[in-house]
């Protein structure tokens, strides 16, 4: 499985976001695991197209995923409204 990870860098009060959209087979998508609920973690927010979650190895006080629920074969194909999304909820966190 491969895995774009974009570190958007938005630090707020030291928070690090990042951007998890995935490519690869579904069935062993780690992401779409935590987003179904299939792999505990700490829940920040959700939405119906989102979550954000704690990092469980954190580079900083605060360090989220923001990880799509849907799952994308490449960057690309993710439609600009849930990239706009993602930007949104990133700033409410």
């Amino acid at each position: 499985m491969q895995i774009y990870y974009k570190s958007t860098q938005l630090i707020k009060k030291s928070k690090v976001f990042c951007v998890i959209i995935f490519i690869g087979d579904i069935m062993d998508c780690i992401f779409c695991k935590i987003a179904n609920k299939e792999i505990d973690s700490k829940e920040l927010y959700q939405d119906d197209f989102v979550i954000a979650i704690m990092d469980i190895n954190p580079k900083s006080i605060g360090h989220t995923l923001i990880i799509t629920k849907e799952h994308y074969t490449d960057y690309t194909e993710v439609p600009a409204e849930v990239l706009a999304h993602i930007n949104r909820v990133a700033k409410k966190l």
